[in-house]
């Protein structure tokens, strides 16, 4: 495990080794933040650190200003970011409390880390902000402040599983070689597989499978599997085949004459039945008796019950009178040669029926009789019904077994089917892996689908885009033994996007689907017919035609008084971007929390779905908006701090623009003069238009957030009776009636407020909207009046 600390101006967070006992990390030094000091920060636990593992975070906080400090409801606490980037708290005190100057508090805490990863805890608290006349966020702590970084490992240990098995090559064949696999998997990569035979090592092979094929083999037999993985942990696998022995032929010799040698054996004729003992199957026939060109008086034309035959004794028999038949459905009469070289006949029963004098061999993979092997498809898990031979005298019977093709590794398919000779089987690679007892040949999207993205089961073959409307797809064919790739180029109608063609959308820059010009109209936002800006997204019902400066719609009076559409600029084609984000979340499931929630909150409707992805942004997910301008405040003499009355002194996490703001009573013109030069502004307590607001200074009052959300939504084409904004003289916000919501909703977004919108409620803030806003003015682009009534607004 390694623990990483991150280093600051004025303090050092000292890392300690991994050899340490429990202690993850320490602070020597304190930092002093908002007048509170934090000293003897550490975090202990076990090392290494695994899920499921706790911590313990303890710190010293000190009051180090010379009044009292109010802390807001979240008082001090944890803070911590898991490895997935959900932020989250933990040992909450001093909850809506006081620390008297000089006090100090201990804080000490544990969390259980539930997850793999790195994990980032630092120490941080809230304080209590109050204004006069405007609600004022709590001021926390600065993020990743103090921050100490812990890596939890997963708990599993390594292990490595053997699988071995083995086969004779040819079926029921005593004597034939035998192919032996060894399969290991495990929890780090398998680098190397061995087959060792009675302990002598046959085979090795680099990764999981490992085949040997040797033999015949008699006796007993000791198989053992060896493999290794990556970190070079070893683990083997033994068993004992038993087979049957060999049978071994005794020359006989006599002391006087010693054995006869092997050339003259062989041209002599010792049963005098005219074929030379070299090619006397038959060796002891009686003298005189007529015999095939074998030596044997018995001759079988088939060595199965699956190939129907005709068993007949000497030259010249009549062979109708021996021919393999089937006296039922189920019953085979097989003539043969007995071990006496006689003919002999023998009852078979089939359990899959007998057909023509021979008994079939069934395969799920298709059916064989006399004419080839049937049931070899490599891609298709088939169950074979075969006899097995029972040990009964004077030839064999049988019974039914099941045996049904199978993976012996993600590489390797063992594939039953049926042969001339009856029931067999074969050990194959397969190209694109094995799984459920079939060779894989699958495409994800199940052929030349052109709108899913597919993928090549078991490749790195996938459908992509090489252009924005080019496709190249690739479909499979399989045939028994074969899987057939091939690649087609298709030519979207639309965009291509993630390897699939995709529908029409209101961001796609095409017009297409039922859309009346380029993303716009029909389904999508109305055509910006009546703006002049070139703004792809505005209202129908909007009085306004440009953007900022106007001189447009009456006067707006809040903080100032302005023209409405300075403030709400629907016309401005430099908020489209907003519109087509959020568009492209709603149509196309980005994946994020705040797409998911948007459309978790939209139910289905686009229009909803995108506001609720604009107000998110604005509000906790805090996208183009950030904190809360209290420096307007201060300048304007409103802030609570009297040494900042009059001045314009914003904290380091406003950005540039901000910095550059100066504090002067002259009021510009339009109340905003210039996008780039700041000095020609000022930092009053204004109401800004609402590309200042989200482009330009990225943050702003309560009025300023009610403003911007108004434009965002009246811009994704909200009407004007379905958004306002409204100031109460305490706070600002917003009212907005969803599609096919029956009342209207209080929004708060101000200040990045985490919860600015309740289902069939209010923002959970707990400030009194529906008392405060009673008889207040509600305005828009279009529109102002008195404020709905408090049965048409849900939780009043």
């Amino acid at each position: 495990m390694n623990s990483k600390l991150i280093y600051s101006a004025f303090f050092v967070l000292a890392l300690i080794s991994t050899a340490s006992a429990d202690l993850l990390c320490v602070s020597r030094s304190s930092e002093v933040s908002n007048n509170l000091q934090v000293t003897k920060f550490m975090v202990t636990g076990s090392e290494p650190t695994c899920v499921g593992n706790r911590i313990k975070v303890e710190f010293t906080i000190k009051n180090a200003a010379r009044g009292t400090i109010e802390f807001s409801d979240q008082g001090i606490f944890a803070a911590y970011k898991d490895p997935s980037g959900k932020e989250g708290s933990f040992g909450n005190i001093k909850e809506s409390q006081s620390l008297s100057a000089g006090e100090s508090v201990d804080f000490e805490a544990r969390l259980e880390l539930g997850m793999e990863g790195e994990w980032e805890i630092w120490p941080s608290f809230c304080l209590k902000e109050e204004s006069a006349t405007h609600y004022v966020p709590p001021t926390c702590a600065p993020e990743n402040w103090l921050d100490c970084q812990v890596d939890v490992e997963g708990q599993e240990d390594a292990t490595i599983k053997i699988e071995t098995s083995w086969s004779h090559t040819s079926y029921y064949k005593d004597e034939s070689p035998i192919e032996f696999i060894v399969f290991a998997e495990g929890t780090n990569p398998i680098e190397e597989t061995r087959i060792y035979l009675n302990n002598d090592l046959v085979e090795s092979s680099d990764g999981q499978t490992c085949i040997y094929e040797g033999g015949p083999y008699y006796g007993v037999l000791n198989f053992k599997g060896w493999a290794m993985d990556s970190l070079g942990n070893v683990n083997t696998s033994e068993k004992k085949i038993t087979l049957p022995l060999k049978q071994l032929e005794v020359p006989e010799t006599t002391p006087e004459i010693g054995p006869i040698p092997e050339a003259v054996f062989d041209v002599a004729d010792f049963d005098m039945d005219g074929v030379i003992n070299a090619d006397d199957d038959c060796p002891d026939t009686p003298e005189g008796a007529a015999v095939y060109d074998n030596g044997c008086r018995c001759k079988d034309t088939d060595s199965s019950y699956y190939i129907p035959g005709t068993a007949t004794i000497a030259p010249g028999s009549d062979p109708s009178l021996s021919s393999d038949y089937c006296k039922d459905d189920g019953t085979l009469v097989e003539y043969f040669c007995n071990e006496n070289d006689q003919l002999d006949v023998i009852e078979i029963y089939c359990p899959n029926d007998c057909f023509e004098g021979l008994c079939i061999c069934d395969d799920s993979d298709g059916t064989y009789y006399y004419n080839g092997p049937q049931g070899k498809d490599y891609f298709k898990m088939g169950s074979l019904i075969t006899e097995v031979p029972k040990d009964v005298s004077p030839k064999p019977s049988l019974y039914s077994l099941t045996l049904t093709d199978t993976c012996l590794s993600p590489s390797f398919l063992m594939e039953y089917y049926c042969a001339l000779e009856g029931p067999t089987n074969e050990t194959v690679m397969c190209e694109f892996g094995c799984v459920d007892g079939r060779c894989r040949c699958f495409d994800s999207d199940l052929g030349y689908v052109t709108t899913i993205k597919g993928k090549v089961a078991g490749s790195d073959m996938e459908d992509y885009c090489l252009d924005d409307r080019t496709l190249v797809e690739y479909e499979i064919e399989e045939d028994w033994e074969e899987c057939i790739v091939t690649e087609h180029v298709h030519k979207c109608t639309n965009l291509c996007e993630d390897g699939a063609c995709q529908e029409a959308t209101c961001v796609d820059g095409l017009q297409n689907g039922l859309e009346e010009g380029i993303d716009c109209g029909g389904e999508c936002p109305d055509c910006a017919d009546d703006c002049k800006t070139g703004a792809k997204y505005s209202p129908s019902d909007s009085v306004c035609t440009e953007d900022w400066p106007t001189n447009e719609g009456g006067d707006r009076c809040f903080n100032s008084c302005d023209d409405a559409c300075d403030l709400y600029e629907v016309c401005n084609p430099d908020l489209d971007y907003i519109i087509e984000e959020a568009l492209e979340c709603c149509e196309k499931g980005v994946n994020s929390w705040h797409c998911n929630n948007a459309i978790n909150f939209g139910g289905g409707d686009l229009e909803s779905c995108v506001g609720h992805y604009i107000i998110e942004g604005l509000g906790p997910r805090a996208t183009w908006m950030q904190d809360y301008f209290t420096a307007e405040l201060c300048c304007s003499a409103e802030c609570g701090n009297n040494a900042l009355f009059n001045s314009c002194q914003p904290t380091a996490g406003f950005n540039a623009n901000v910095q550059a703001l100066p504090c002067t009573n002259a009021i510009p013109n339009h109340h905003w003069a210039s996008d780039i030069n700041m000095n020609l502004n000022t930092c009053k307590f204004l109401d800004l238009p609402a590309h200042a607001s989200i482009n330009v200074i990225e943050t702003g009052t309560c009025n300023d957030y009610a403003i911007a959300v108004v434009t965002l939504l009246r811009k994704a084409g909200y009407e004007e009776d379905e958004v306002y904004s409204l100031c109460d003289g305490d706070h600002c916000y917003n009212l907005v009636k969803f599609p096919g919501d029956a009342k209207y909703h209080f929004i708060d977004t101000t200040g990045n407020i985490g919860t600015p919108y309740v289902q069939g409620g209010l923002p959970a803030t707990g400030y009194d909207y529906c008392g405060k806003s009673k008889k207040k003015t509600c305005a828009n682009d279009a529109w102002k009046g008195k404020r709905p009534d408090a049965g048409d607004i849900y939780g009043c």
